[in-house]
């Protein structure tokens, strides 16, 4: 069995099969000033306050639990990081092992003792989803994203906020390229301001073109120090289970080093 790669901590799939191509204009354009809805900005600011509360500082986490394919296949899953940009995912299943790791802007995977590097389309926005504070969320308050508010709208049975969120390139990057890469929609629960999904872009690592978009759902949501932390993640790809994941224990400030994601 070889296992699927899941995007819970990187938002990343390495599968180069993806069926759904959409053709980007690749043209560099004169720098803009980014669109701030001053609703945007308020309600991201009251559901990451809420999610992060103040209190000692979190510099590192260690989560573990299970995950479980589409397909049935259930194996143990741990994640690592420090910050928003070192992220570690370590899968076993079924006697096979993937390995996941990114370190700032660098990514690679390890599989059967292969070595895979993973495109900068695929690291520069990586982020954990199971920490609130290192995650896209606290992205919203960088200058250089973009902030629509969509309006309220139901999900399920839930009212619901919904913010669309992209950067601008702070670099050369084309701005097309750049709103692919960084492109998240929040749908926010009105009543608690939790933040219930996101969907995101999940981008064949053979060509940034090809992409779909990547529904991830945050429930069971529990106090752990400072943090509010989702310990039940199911990611839906066109409408189909794509992972799920169920988090046992998560640890804060374990002393986690830039060594460990090596």
């Amino acid at each position: 069995m070889r296992p699927r790669v899941p995007s819970l901590a990187l938002r990343v799939s390495l599968s180069a099969c993806l069926a759904f191509v959409v053709a980007v204009p690749v043209v560099a354009q004169t720098p803009a000033t980014p669109q701030r809805d001053p609703q945007a900005v308020a309600i991201l600011g009251q559901t990451f306050g809420l999610m992060v509360a103040s209190g000692p500082a979190v510099t590192d986490a260690v989560a573990t639990g299970t995950i479980t394919l589409s397909d049935g296949t259930s194996g143990s899953l741990t994640l690592k990081t420090i910050g928003p940009n070192y992220l570690r995912s370590e899968i076993s299943a079924n006697g096979q092992q993937l390995i996941i790791n990114f370190n700032k802007f660098q990514g690679y995977t390890v599989q059967g003792g292969s070595n895979y590097t993973l495109p900068f389309s695929l690291t520069k926005y990586a982020r954990p989803t199971f920490i609130p504070s290192f995650s896209k969320l606290a992205d919203y308050i960088q200058p250089n994203m973009n902030l629509v508010y969509v309006g309220i709208e139901t999900l399920n049975t839930l009212s619901v906020y919904h913010i669309h969120m992209w950067a601008l390139p702070t670099d050369g990057t084309p701005s097309a390229l750049e709103a692919i890469m960084s492109d998240v929609h929040f749908y926010i629960n009105t009543q608690t301001g939790l933040l219930v999904k996101t969907t995101t872009l999940l981008i064949s690592p053979a060509a940034i073109e090809n992409h779909v978009p990547l529904d991830t759902y945050f429930d069971n949501v529990q106090q752990i120090g400072p943090l509010m932390v989702p310990f039940h993640i199911t990611e839906f790809l066109r409408g189909q289970k794509f992972n799920e994941i169920t988090l046992s224990s998560v640890q804060l400030n374990t002393g986690l080093t830039a060594s460990n994601f090596q």
